[in-house]
């Protein structure tokens, strides 16, 4: 009864996107095991895949396994005009922020960042980490810093991410564009 029940959700979901504007729905699975969900959408003759941040974490859950990934954001980090998805772990030591960026073609380019959660390195945390926030990325670091971060490239378009993990100063991800990867800076 179960599995009727869900496939009725799913399918009275699909047909309320396919017959209006909704973009966004919820899927409750009521049956014991994963059920994976995705759609097409046309749209002025493109395309749309929605399950996209499903994608992101299964391929995030094969490269990185044994960590619990939690979904933060879905925001160009990269720059190319595409939305990367952004997750977050952590483990007994670390704290990992991770940015699944798609590609046009192949496999999505997958880049983790390592954060210790407590210490006095200047990768470590001096509190519990907040939720990442979008960061403007439409400044220059140099007035702060001195000097500009490898790879970044200043923008009105995409985002950077702002983590905040107790008194400390905050870290400020971005897309390190000679690496092709995340990279971050605090002062």
């Amino acid at each position: 009864m179960r599995s009727v029940l869900s496939i009725l959700i799913i399918v009275s979901s699909l047909a309320c996107v396919a017959c209006s504007y909704i973009t966004e729905f919820v899927v409750i699975n009521a049956s014991e095991s994963p059920v994976d969900i995705s759609y097409k959408v046309s749209a002025h003759g493109q395309a749309v895949r929605v399950s996209e941040r499903a994608k992101a974490e299964q391929e995030l859950r094969a490269a990185r396994p044994g960590l619990t990934w939690r979904h933060e954001q879905s925001i160009d980090v990269d720059c190319d005009g595409r939305r990367d998805e952004v997750f977050t772990a952590k483990d007994n030591t670390q704290y990992y922020v991770a940015a699944v960026a798609p590609r046009k073609a192949g496999k999505p380019k997958i880049s983790v960042l390592q954060f210790q959660l407590s210490g006095s390195s200047q990768g470590s945390f001096c509190g519990p980490p907040e939720p990442l926030q979008p960061e403007s990325l439409n400044t220059d670091p140099r007035e702060e810093l001195g000097a500009t971060p490898e790879g970044f490239r200043r923008s009105a378009r995409c985002k950077g991410l702002n983590l905040a993990a107790g008194e400390c100063d905050t870290f400020h991800l971005y897309w390190n564009h000679v690496a092709g990867e995340l990279n971050w800076w605090r002062l």
